[in-house]
């Protein structure tokens, strides 16, 4: 009986690994998903031409989207680690669903989840706040409305 149950729970614990590791790639897509598109916008001249005033939410948005995902993947992490561990307690540590864990790339493997979200993060911050896309066709949409306001002038 207690041998069924320990593979109850055995079995609980490796669908709650596969889901929360489903639910990463998961929320990096939608991720990569959110940015692309502000992204998109943020160099679309069109858009900076028609829209000045709104350039600078990009910065806000982009760096909201990014803390918000980088918290969840934090989150997420912290989850697989206690239940690795909770693995390793119920089914012994030479156990053969633990066999193939090595302890560098449960180091490696988050801080380069992590560098991503950081390495996005610094380019909202200070790079975006520098950096205009389409400063040359903004400003010839401002000499071109100049030529035509002085010419209905005339």
């Amino acid at each position: 009986m207690e041998k069924e149950l320990e593979d109850r729970k055995l079995a609980e614990l490796m669908n709650s690994i596969r889901h929360y590791s489903t639910l990463r790639f998961a929320m990096l897509t939608v991720y990569f998903a959110v940015t692309g598109g502000l992204l998109v916008k943020f160099f679309d001249c069109d858009f900076s031409v028609r829209y000045p005033e709104l350039h600078g939410l990009f910065q806000i948005a982009g760096s909201m989207v990014t803390v918000a995902f980088f918290i969840f993947e934090v989150a997420l992490d912290d989850n697989l680690r206690k239940l690795w561990g909770s693995v390793k307690k119920l089914a012994g540590e030479g156990d053969v669903l633990l066999s193939h864990r090595q302890l560098w790339k449960g180091c490696l493997v988050p801080m380069a989840t992590y560098g991503i979200f950081v390495g996005v993060l610094i380019f909202w911050l200070f790079t975006s706040r520098n950096y205009y896309p389409c400063q040359a066709a903004a400003h010839k949409a401002v000499q071109s409305e100049t030529v035509i306001s002085k010419e209905c002038r005339k």
